[in-house]
């Protein structure tokens, strides 16, 4: 839609310092709270377990106490002992730290995908995959935080061309994922008080 703007994605986890000027706009997770900053809403955190079909069919998922005794990616992971808790599972962390440790969701898929272990997992980051059966969820549950995805750019550049072509790339398709997904995935959550 805009050919004369050049876009370098960049996918590492630390967190960018807008005043070095290397990046324009960034995709963070938090509270939408970062004094400075414009902060568009996109969508909240969710997650739930996430592995190969054959995977699943081998260890014969039907509850999640099962997880408990499986290999799992990125084992001590917050969001397997949030997930458990909200399914009733006690996880006392005593899980061993041997397994992969790996640092994103698509280096878990990666890893899913080969039989590796179970991945906790944003499931509609893999919509496509979970549709043709390549993974699967084996439980329903998806697990809302009160953190989310948040479009974030200086205050100051909000009026910038690119910043306001990339916003509105963007938003759009936010809004049009958001046909596919449970509407409180696009809910904002209400503030929390420090």
């Amino acid at each position: 839609k805009h050919p004369d703007l050049a876009l370098r994605l960049s996918t590492d986890n630390r967190l960018v310092d807008f005043s070095t000027g290397e990046f324009h706009a960034a995709v963070r997770v938090g509270r939408g709270d970062w004094p400075g900053l414009r902060c568009h809403f996109l969508f909240r955190m969710a997650f739930s377990p996430i592995c190969s079909a054959e995977f699943a069919a081998e260890q014969n998922l039907t509850r999640p106490e099962q997880l408990l005794d499986l290999p799992r990616l990125s084992p001590r992971d917050d969001w397997w002992r949030d997930w458990m808790k909200e399914m009733g599972v006690e996880d006392s962390g005593d899980s061993p730290d041997s397994g992969l440790v790996l640092d994103n969701q698509v280096m878990e898929a990666n890893a899913a995908f080969s039989g590796a272990g179970i991945a906790m997992m944003t499931p509609m980051f893999w919509r496509m995959e979970l549709a043709t059966g390549r993974l699967v969820q084996p439980f329903p549950e998806i697990l809302l935080t009160d953190r989310s995805h948040w479009l974030v750019y200086p205050e100051a550049r909000r009026t910038q061309p690119k910043i306001a072509a990339f916003r509105e790339w963007l938003l759009k398709e936010v809004r049009a994922a958001s046909r596919n997904e449970p509407p409180e995935i696009f809910t904002e959550p209400e503030p929390v008080e420090a």
